[in-house]
């Protein structure tokens, strides 16, 4: 499983980055979040599922 910071190394975009489209912030540009999502997909690493309250 890939880190959020060789997924951005890869996708050439921010830690900070990373994590908004992973966790689907609205401020990210569709294309970056498609990216770094394939990106993640392809390095092993899948997005957690929101925690229960």
């Amino acid at each position: 499983m890939a880190t959020i910071k060789q997924i951005a190394e890869r996708c050439g975009v921010s830690v900070s980055m990373v994590s908004k489209a992973l966790n689907g912030v609205e401020d990210v540009s569709r294309s970056t979040i498609t990216r770094v999502r394939k990106a993640a997909e392809e390095m092993g690493t899948y997005p957690m599922p929101p925690h229960r309250r």
